[in-house]
């Protein structure tokens, strides 16, 4: 299922493995149980993830915006830096702002 998923190069990957494409919505709703792999740009809920059959996969995960926004990142990175600063010592210092700013 592509049908949330605005980059040509994902379909034709998916094309090229000789898979067949969902790419309508209408489509999607009626087939969602038959796709193998759903792949989205947008964040996923867990109500959509906890759809998913034992067949299939997604391409996020529910929370995952904590890992791939910068701010989040920081933020995540500093708390285990605290937690474990031997294994945590390889991110370079960073600030939020406006919160550190005055560290800033």
């Amino acid at each position: 299922d592509v049908s949330t998923c605005c980059y040509d190069l994902v379909r034709s990957s998916v094309t090229a493995c000789g898979w067949k494409l969902l790419e309508s919505a209408d489509e999607t709703a009626r087939r969602a149980q038959r796709c193998h792999m759903y792949w989205t740009d947008r964040s996923v809920t867990r109500t959509r993830v906890a759809c998913l059959g034992e067949h299939q996969v997604i391409n996020h995960f529910p929370g995952m915006l904590a890992l791939t926004s910068k701010s989040s990142l920081a933020t995540n990175l500093k708390k285990m830096q605290l937690l474990h600063p031997d294994d945590y010592n390889f991110a370079p210092e960073s600030w939020l702002l406006p919160e550190d700013h005055a560290a800033f």
